[in-house]
């Protein structure tokens, strides 16, 4: 099963996040535009350097690099600052962010484990289109969205397990629609067959007593975001 990693441009706390998920065994590593600037900063050589190219401190399109629509059509390699990666430059207006992009191109080539890293903040509709990704693959490919704050990703119906992996924290919402039969067990806050619709805060803020906790449900799609203890100053 092929894997990719994409590193988009916004990372909050990148410092927190752990080094065994940036420097795990990739099929291909993208990164999204300014997500180029965040790679250098984390020490992760990139495969392919896909965007506009809008944001990025440390690239400048070549003056003969041609737009593409899809990026999964495109096949040009061109040099990055200073390694050789695969270049595939997206136009300003277009349909889709460059992380849709990126993921897109990732399960093209065959990527059924994709790890996108930060997309969490700034701007919140880029957030949210970033967590209607999860939905977009949801049964397609897993896909983990992680920030040194958070790991988020979506699940299906069933019985899941859920490791802390440092992100003790966890909250638990519907998306798109109620989810039915919710239990959770393992944690400070158990919840047996319940009914959750997203109007209310109850599955929010709970936290993993007992690695792993358990997590089962009927119908609908959930939500899992686990966060650190966050202390600000």
């Amino acid at each position: 099963m092929k894997t990719a990693l994409i590193i988009t441009s916004i990372v909050n706390d990148a410092i927190r996040i752990r080094r065994s998920i940036l420097d795990a065994e990739y099929d291909m590593k993208i990164c999204c535009d300014g997500g180029l600037d965040r790679a250098i900063e984390l020490g992760v050589r990139p495969d392919i350097l896909l965007g506009d190219f809008d944001s990025s401190e440390h690239f400048a399109i070549p003056d003969d690099a041609e737009e593409t629509e899809e990026a999964a059509d495109s096949d040009h390699d061109e040099p990055d600052h200073s390694d050789e990666a695969e270049l595939i430059v997206l136009p300003h207006e277009k349909d889709v962010t460059d992380t849709e992009a990126a993921a897109d191109l990732a399960y093209e080539r065959g990527a059924r484990v994709i790890t996108i890293i930060g997309g969490l903040g700034g701007r919140l509709d880029h957030t949210l289109a970033n967590l209607g990704l999860l939905a977009k693959y949801l049964g397609k490919a897993d896909i983990f969205i992680i920030d040194g704050d958070n790991f988020v990703r979506m699940l299906k119906p069933g019985n899941h397990m859920i490791v802390s992996a440092g992100y003790d924290y966890l909250g638990l919402l519907p998306f798109g629609g109620p989810v039915t039969g919710l239990s959770v067990k393992n944690v400070l806050y158990p919840l047996d067959d319940c009914d959750i619709d997203g109007t209310a805060s109850l599955t929010v803020s709970n936290e993993i007593t007992e690695d792993p906790a358990m997590v089962s449900f009927s119908s609908g799609r959930l939500l899992v975001i686990q966060s650190n203890d966050i202390i600000r100053f």
